[in-house]
């Protein structure tokens, strides 16, 4: 059976077709994907926002901008920082 699409889909295919559209969600996309990556780790290790930031040694709200996406610019030392709260190993790549 094939899956009905939602309206939402439909529109984001429609807007895709435009060229702007596409690079303004493009930029948007990998703040918004790291954002909810973070906010999962987190959960996921029953962990507060206070915690992941002493373990990454920064402030809460710090933490709280990271998980909302409003702050892009995060840097490489940070992730790592991360990553390594988590017992995780950071990858980046370029696809």
């Amino acid at each position: 059976m094939k899956k009905k699409r939602n309206s939402f889909h439909a529109w984001l295919e429609e807007e895709m077709r435009d060229p702007e559209f596409r690079k303004a969600w493009d930029e948007d996309e990998l703040p918004s994907k790291l954002a909810a990556e973070i906010s999962c780790l987190r959960a996921k290790n029953n962990m507060t926002q206070a915690e992941l930031a002493r373990k990454i040694k920064t402030c809460q709200e710090v933490v709280s901008r990271l998980e909302s996406a409003a702050r892009p610019s995060v840097t490489l030392r940070t992730l790592q920082r991360i990553a390594a709260a988590f017992n995780k190993r950071l990858e980046i790549k370029f696809v």
